[in-house]
């Protein structure tokens, strides 16, 4: 397995030689830092903390501890999202901090020195703001967290949402206000595609 997962399989072979006859180790290495090291145990505690966990009996009672699952993932996020965007958007810094026991957690990219501000999130920050979102996706997460959509998200909302989900609400958005005069263009807009006003 990959980063917990290989350094587990590491820490086997050192502790147990006798027992293990070859392992082969990818997507890991013998050292990591600190923070790595810190998050892959937030992640063993998250998951041995979710009330499915049951001692680890999970599959017996035919469940999985879904919710422990999740808070680890986005400590999985954070550390490889984070140096794969730093990479490919050269002089920015990534951050995420806040909330990851409440189950989400608050991701920045900071603008590189010098980027000239209103500018920077006018161009780069868009874009980088999209693959940020198209990571978060694939890691199963959502692009809102306490806070809502709110104006700046919701056409990220339109791009990445289940289509259900936004049919759903704008069923709704149209039953409450067919006229779509109640705070119009937040959120959902009447028309599937409508573009920001």
């Amino acid at each position: 397995g990959g980063s917990m997962g290989g350094m587990q399989v590491l820490q086997w072979t050192a502790a147990y030689p006798k027992r293990v006859y070859s392992a082969l180790a990818i997507a890991c290495s013998t050292r990591h830092s600190a923070q790595n090291i810190a998050f892959h145990e937030l992640g063993r505690q998250a998951v041995m903390a979710d009330p499915d966990w049951h001692n680890g009996a999970y599959a017996d009672q035919g469940i999985h501890p879904h919710r422990g699952l999740a808070v680890a993932r986005m400590a999985e996020f954070v550390e490889s999202a984070s140096p794969e965007i730093e990479k490919r958007f050269p002089g920015t810094t990534a951050v995420g901090f806040g909330h990851l026991g409440d189950g989400n957690i608050h991701y920045h990219v900071l603008a590189p020195p010098g980027a000239v501000q209103g500018d920077w999130e006018r161009t780069d920050g868009k874009i980088i703001s999209a693959f940020v979102h198209d990571l978060v996706t694939e890691f199963g997460g959502s692009i809102s967290a306490e806070h809502g959509i709110g104006q700046m998200k919701r056409d990220e909302l339109s791009r990445l949402g289940d289509p259900v989900a936004l049919g759903l609400m704008r069923t709704i958005k149209q039953a409450l206000d067919p006229q779509g005069i109640l705070n119009p263009g937040k959120l959902v807009p009447l028309a599937p595609d409508a573009p920001t006003p």
